[in-house]
C-alpha cells in the first residue's frame, strides 16, 4: 500500500527536478521515495554511532 505524502518545493527546484526525470526517463514517486530510504538509512546510522 502506497501513502500520499504532500511536498513544498521552491519551483526553481522543481522544474529542475522535472527535466532531470525526463533526462534519465524516471518517475518521480520512485526516485523520491529512494531519496526518502537513503535519508533514513543515514539518518538511522548516524544516531546508531551517536548512541554507542
Amino acid at each position: 500500500m502506497k501513502i500520499a505524502y504532500d511536498l513544498t518545493v521552491v519551483p526553481e527546484v522543481t522544474e529542475k527536478f522535472k527535466i532531470a526525470l525526463r533526462l534519465d526517463d524516471e518517475n518521480s514517486d520512485e526516485v523520491i521515495e529512494n531519496f526518502m530510504l537513503k535519508y533514513i538509512s543515514t539518518s538511522f546510522a548516524k544516531q546508531s554511532k551517536i548512541l554507542n
